[in-house]
């Protein structure tokens, strides 16, 4: 699967290098009226899937982004549920299969986000004769998220968190992977339930041109097919 190879080369730049390439990231040039922190999250995993999930998961988005923005208290609290969900339905569940049951119980029953850089600590402190690099790469990227939520960055503490989802898919390879991203769909899905919603003029206008468009696609390939023949 495309996905499990994209996840091997990230895997191997290392923390800092992705860091550096999370520029491409940025949701920055966005319009004003999206949620920065959720537009993010749908950039990464725009990026990382594959393209028959990537069309399943990511397009209901694309008519929810405008005027999703929010206040820095929403936005921080939509960055805060993605990674408390990402930490106990993502990162748990792989700790527990590597044979790390108490601290996998830490990630499910966080109570804030900083807890992850004492849990990060107590994974680097355990015999890692058997520990999987990306199992441990994902914890660290946990605990920066949890450093961004105290310093007040939601976009930041996104990114980190989407960096420890695509440890664990490297991780965890083919057969589980769709699962990993799935569930972190449904983080993503549950953070834009938080606060403003799409107006639903917009949310027409855009169904209504990916509509236009998909018609537009189909009979351009109709008529490539009958000319074909």
């Amino acid at each position: 699967m495309e996905a499990v190879a994209r996840q091997s080369r990230i895997s191997r730049t290392g923390r800092r290098d992705l860091r550096q390439r999370g520029g491409d990231y940025r949701a920055k040039d966005l319009p004003a009226s999206f949620s920065r922190p959720i537009a993010l999250s749908a950039l990464c995993l725009n990026d990382t899937l594959d393209d028959e999930l990537r069309q399943e998961l990511l397009m209901p988005f694309v008519t929810r982004l405008a005027g999703s923005a929010d206040t820095p208290k929403i936005e921080m609290m939509r960055a805060e549920l993605m990674l408390k969900r990402t930490a106990a339905e993502i990162l748990a569940p792989a700790l527990a299969r590597s044979g790390y049951p108490e601290i996998a119980e830490r990630c499910r029953s966080l109570r804030t986000p900083t807890e992850l850089v004492a849990i990060a600590r107590c994974l680097r402190s355990c015999d890692t004769s058997a520990l999987h690099r990306p199992l441990a790469s994902a914890l660290e990227h946990a605990a920066d998220a949890g450093r961004h939520w105290l310093s007040g960055l939601p976009s930041e503490v996104v990114f980190c968190t989407f960096s420890a989802i695509r440890e664990i898919a490297s991780l965890e390879g083919d057969p589980a992977v769709e699962t990993v991203y799935r569930r972190a769909d449904a983080s993503l899905d549950a953070a834009i339930d938080v606060g403003k919603q799409a107006d639903a003029t917009g949310r027409d206008v855009v169904a209504k041109r990916m509509a236009a468009a998909k018609r537009t696609s189909s009979t351009a390939a109709h008529r490539g097919e009958a000319l074909a023949a």
